[in-house]
Formats: structure tokens, C-alpha cells, sequence
């Protein structure tokens, strides 16, 4: 099910992914607040399709904002193998001393996850790279409730 909302101009493309953020200081004076404040904060969303490109003024997106449709999406996640399992429910939490030089580190702290139970919608499989605190790790595609 898509929902309308607001996403900077140039980003305003099918396609594109982002995790809103939640709506910011200067926004709450604003007449679209509601348009764009209409997400979740904290998941990942997905531009399917694009309004009449209109261009809205907004103090905070260079260029302005174009109403545009989005879908949430799939979150790629690692998870520790033994919790790998389609339909469970799981909360994705980075292991103990990873650090951000890691090879895997941006599957195992992706973005859009913001601490909630999460369904296992599918198990794509193994990492392309080893864990270096020695974790066997399945990368799984996560959805909301």
C-alpha cells in the first residue's frame, strides 16, 4: 500500500530509498507538515511513483519538494544464523566490538531498524564476507508488522 508524502526534489525519483528521519524543528510552522510528517520515523520507505512534479518551497531541501508515492520496504539485515528463520520475529542488534571498518558492518547496523521486532520475511543467505568476531551471519530481508 503506498502513501503520499514530500521527499526533497533531488531525490523525488522512482526507485529511491530513504529512512525518515521524523519530522524536524522548522517543520512544525509549515502548511505541509502534515503531507510530509505522514511516515513512520525511523523505518525505510521506497519512491514508487511520482506526483504531478510540482515544486513545493521548503526550508530544509535545496530546491524545494516534489510529492511523490512510497512503499515500506525490506530491510537487508545480518542476523546471527541460528535466528535466521523465515516468518520468525527478531530485533537486529549490532554484535558486541564491531567496529565501522568492518566488511560487513553496514548489513549488520542497516538503517530503518530503529530497535523494533522485526518479521523475517525471507533468508537471502550467508555474507558475502566473513564476520571478523568470528559470528556466522545470515544476511535475512526484515518487514514491519
Amino acid at each position: 500500500m503506498s502513501r503520499v508524502t514530500l521527499i526533497g526534489k533531488l531525490n523525488a525519483r522512482e526507485g529511491e530509498e530513504f529512512v525518515f528521519e521524523g519530522t524536524q524543528e522548522q517543520c512544525y510552522s509549515c502548511s505541509l507538515r502534515r503531507t510530509c510528517g505522514a511516515l513512520v520515523a525511523g523505518r525505510r520507505y521506497r519512491v514508487v511513483g511520482l506526483r504531478d512534479g510540482r515544486v513545493q518551497k521548503c526550508p530544509l531541501h535545496e530546491g524545494g519538494v516534489n510529492a511523490v508515492e512510497v512503499e515500506e520496504t525490506a530491510i537487508e539485515a545480518a542476523v546471527p544464523s541460528k535466528k535466521a528463520v523465515r516468518g520468525s520475529r527478531v530485533s537486529v542488534s549490532p554484535p558486541n566490538g564491531c567496529t565501522d571498518d568492518c566488511e560487513v558492518w553496514t548489513i549488520c547496523h542497516p538503517g530503518g531498524v530503529d530497535g523494533r521486532k522485526l518479521v523475517i520475511e525471507d533468508v537471502v543467505g550467508s555474507t558475502k564476507s566473513d564476520c571478523p568476531l568470528g559470528i556466522d551471519l545470515q544476511v535475512v530481508k526484515l518487514r514491519g508488522e
